[in-house]
């Protein structure tokens, strides 16, 4: 027996034959209980040394498994995380659903691009809604130190529809102090749940403003379009006063005025406020049957906007798609009504049937872009495309069927194309991501009325 446990201690360098030890000794200790007993003694001093070398040698082997382990782990978890990462900037740099993650094609894309096999490495939609709830509250974090270091900001507001709900979108630019470089984030792009009113708007701006402790003192102007509701909301809740945003824009009329019609330019210098936008009109029918169609807000108290400056871009814009319409020269109608309702006409059957989008396509190798009355300069790049194809549109004309442009009328979209390209050219500057400043607004437009003018 003593030369049996010398062996087992003198083998322990071998791990694999520990166990198959313990299982002889437990052998032992059922067919021979006096032989174990003998064994298992109380151990000499010799026995001590051969027991503690044992104890170390084992003990060195657990940490270095242990050790090995957590290398693997901690390894494995940074590669998931990596394409969490990855996976995670797709779907939002692409706007897609969080639900594109479970997608089987996009499993297999991401599975045959990393090189791997198990799919515990691949998130699922519930890792992607928690990862962007967390990058949303760092982002919130990260971007209210930023603009608390900051002396004064400029914010945009606008609102949309989509898929018959309406959404407010807000953005934030300040200049770099030191470099001067302009910096422009995103605040926020929350829900309008009822009617545009300018209530609702106030609030809901007022609520984003909130979440980035944002004070109305330090956002020097808010810029939004000429819609008659928001402008309401700031004439209500600013607390700052409009006298400089009403003088440039009285400095704009004067430079758009004839100096030689004092009459024209004194209206032009007056701000005229409709008594109609202040007040809100509800059908009685319907506030009988539905009397919480009235909505007082105890918030209101609490609504405080900063100063407000329409879009010098968006209300340039106005001049070629609204203003042209108001032209009370006889000799213009009698020639733009009949030339604009030949090109919608064409327009118009080549967005809607296939047959004759196919035939234009054939004879002009190319597609022609239907005006947008949303998008700026989308008349004038229209028509003037379709000047470019002017011969191969005359023949595609006859072949469709269509009202035929006359000589004159060809002539008349020639120089609407000469009058409003330097009016597109004036947008495309203002409308700059980058390169745009509030000092480019009176240049530019002094520019536009001299090159109009000559």
């Amino acid at each position: 027996m003593k030369r049996f446990l010398t062996k087992t201690r003198m083998d322990d360098s071998k791990t694999s034959r520990n166990v198959s030890t313990a299982i002889d000794i437990s052998e032992v200790a059922i067919n021979d209980p006096e032989q174990f007993d003998e064994a298992h003694a109380p151990p000499t001093e010799a026995d001590d040394w051969w027991i503690f070398k044992i104890l170390k040698h084992t003990s060195k082997l657990s940490k270095l498994e242990k050790y090995k382990n957590e290398k693997k782990n901690a390894k494995q978890s940074d590669h998931s995380r990596d394409i969490t990462n990855l996976v995670f900037d797709y779907i939002v740099q692409e706007t897609r659903p969080i639900i594109t993650c479970e997608k089987p094609a996009f499993r297999q894309l991401i599975m045959g691009l990393t090189g791997i096999s198990d799919t515990s490495f691949l998130p699922d939609s519930k890792v992607i809604s928690k990862e962007l709830k967390l990058k949303y509250v760092s982002y919130v974090k990260t971007l209210t130190k930023c603009i608390s270091e900051q002396s004064f900001i400029c914010t945009t507001a606008d609102i949309w529809s989509c898929n018959n709900k309406s959404y407010l979108g807000m953005t934030c630019h300040f200049i770099n102090e030191r470099d001067f470089s302009r910096h422009s984030y995103v605040l926020g792009c929350k829900r309008i749940k009822g009617s545009h009113t300018y209530l609702n708007i106030a609030e809901v701006i007022n609520k984003i403003t909130k979440i980035f402790n944002i004070n109305s003192s330090k956002i020097s102007h808010c810029v939004t379009d000429n819609a008659s509701n928001v402008g309401k909301a700031f004439r209500t809740f600013s607390i700052q006063p409009q006298s400089n945003s009403s003088n440039s824009n009285n400095l704009i009329n004067n430079w758009f005025c004839s100096d030689n019609d004092e009459s024209s330019s004194e209206e032009n210098n007056l701000e005229v406020d409709d008594t109609c936008e202040n007040v809100d009109f509800t059908e009685l029918s319907t506030l009988f049957e539905n009397p919480d169609v009235i909505n007082f807000s105890d918030n209101e108290d609490e609504i405080c906007l900063s100063d407000h400056l329409t879009c010098s871009a968006h209300t340039l814009s106005l001049i070629a798609t609204t203003d042209v319409n108001k032209i009370e020269d006889l000799s213009y109608k009698q020639i733009s009504q009949p030339v604009f309702e030949k090109l919608y006409s064409f327009w118009n059957l080549v967005s809607r049937s296939s047959v004759a989008s196919d035939k234009i396509f054939d004879m002009c190798n190319c597609k022609f872009p239907v005006p947008i009355i949303t998008r700026w300069n989308s008349l004038f790049f229209a028509v003037k495309k379709f000047l470019t194809h002017k011969d191969k549109l005359i023949d595609a004309f006859e072949e469709l069927k269509l009202n035929k442009h006359k000589i004159s009328e060809w002539k008349f979209l020639e120089e609407y194309c000469s009058v409003m390209e330097p009016l597109a050219l004036a947008l495309d500057k203002l409308q700059g991501e980058k390169s745009c400043f509030l000092g480019f607004v009176a240049p530019t437009i002094i520019a536009l009325r001299l090159k109009l003018i000559q």
